[in-house]
């Protein structure tokens, strides 16, 4: 009777510190918000001069330090008056994202990355100030820190190069914080 009570406690135990082993563990995926400032640049008759875009974004880590992720977006830009003849200023809004993949320099509490993604942007010009549409290619760099088990805030610099026809190449330049949970 003693030797049973005695492996009792001893598979309680390593029931219930199992529980902390699993609880651990590296979650695979994530969603977050971030908020930041954005130009673009390049383009002497963009008359959009800066923007603030409003983020969610999710990711999937794949393995060995790399995940995929998405990242969809609200934009509040500012339009210049005068630059394009005809063209009024003001508050404009616009949307778009970015999805591509990150390389992980570290994977503990302390995360630095570089990324590669194909980006897209939409700029609703009720005026007809420029183009709308923009597709192209772009890069980040960014710093992730758990503040928690499954809380991480972050910052992202990024750079993203728009194609367009019949118009020089377009760049966006912006940062952004992110507070992100993994589950």
């Amino acid at each position: 009777m003693r030797k049973t009570a005695s492996w009792l406690v001893v598979c309680a135990g390593l029931l219930a510190s199992s529980a902390s082993w699993a609880s651990a563990s590296y979650a695979n995926r994530s969603v977050g918000f971030g908020v930041g400032g954005f130009k673009l640049v390049g383009d002497i008759n963009e008359p959009i001069s800066w923007a603030i875009p409003f983020h969610l974004e999710g990711t999937l880590y794949v393995e060995n330090g790399f995940d995929v992720y998405l990242k969809l977006q609200f934009l509040l830009m500012n339009q210049t008056a005068g630059v394009v003849p005809g063209g009024g200023g003001g508050l404009v809004v616009g949307g778009g994202g970015q999805f591509g993949v990150r390389y992980f320099f570290s994977e503990e509490s302390l995360r630095p990355f570089v990324g590669i993604h194909a980006a897209y942007l939409f700029i609703n010009r009720p005026d007809g100030t420029g183009d709308k549409n923009y597709a192209g290619a772009g890069a980040q760099v960014g710093l992730d820190y758990f503040v928690g088990e499954s809380v991480s805030i972050g910052a992202r610099v990024f750079s993203d190069f728009y194609y367009t026809l019949n118009r020089p190449l377009l760049v966006g330049l912006g940062g952004n914080a992110v507070i992100s949970v993994y589950f």
